[in-house]
């Protein structure tokens, strides 16, 4: 069963879900049972390929096997919900976890939090974000970036901007994520002192980004 997973577990990364179902298959019909593992597995190759249907059919398809998610499967496919856009499945399978006694981690909050904000949930994406301190999990650059990045999107340029100090103050290290990020929330909310200031930082440091110009300039 492990050189199954193993081989499914590569397919995900290659980015071949067709594959990865054909070794769930063939491992069946040679009499090998997948467990929660294997299906992760293959919930993941199908998700992140965008094949949502596919990914929540394993997904239920393991339970009625009587095999129990772990925090790793609910990530899963939670990541198929975020790749596919459905935010209220997302959260649909998030909030069912404590009942399934399976208790989310900081990677489950992140990727929640960031099908929330990219599908312009912000306002739950922010009650999450405040729950996941709550219970203990710190957010990190990628929380943070997903945040800004949707704020920029969606027109709450001085909410980004809060939220990039916000990183700054806890000794969060930007990345190029988030400096493309929140400049592009800078020039689209005309926030000019703002956006001359994260340039110094960006070119202090050495990124290499692009930056973005207003036609005048």
């Amino acid at each position: 069963i492990y050189t199954y997973s193993a081989l499914i577990s590569a397919c995900e990364k290659g980015g071949q879900w067709e594959k990865a179902l054909h070794f769930l298959d063939l491992m069946q019909q040679r009499g090998v049972a997948p467990n929660i593992v294997t299906f992760g597995a293959a919930i993941a190759a199908c998700g992140k390929a965008g094949e949502f249907d596919t990914a929540l059919g394993l997904f239920e398809e393991a339970q009625r096997r009587g095999l129990k998610p772990t925090v790793v499967t609910h990530t899963a496919i939670i990541t198929a919900c975020h790749v596919a856009g459905k935010w209220d499945e997302a959260l649909e399978i998030f909030d069912a976890m404590p009942a399934r006694g399976v208790e989310p981690n900081s990677i489950t909050y992140n990727i929640v939090i960031a099908t929330l904000a990219s599908t312009g949930q912000l306002k739950k994406a922010f009650e999450l974000f405040d729950d996941m301190q709550r219970r203990g999990f710190q957010p990190d650059v990628v929380t943070y970036n997903g945040l800004i990045t949707s704020c920029a999107e969606y027109g709450h340029w001085h909410k980004a901007a809060d939220l990039f100090d916000e990183l700054r103050n806890r000794d969060i290290q930007p990345n190029a994520n988030t400096y493309t990020a929140i400049l592009a929330a800078c020039d689209a909310g005309g926030l000019h002192d703002k956006k001359e200031e994260v340039i110094a930082e960006v070119l202090q440091r050495g990124m290499d980004i692009i930056i973005p110009k207003h036609p005048e300039e």
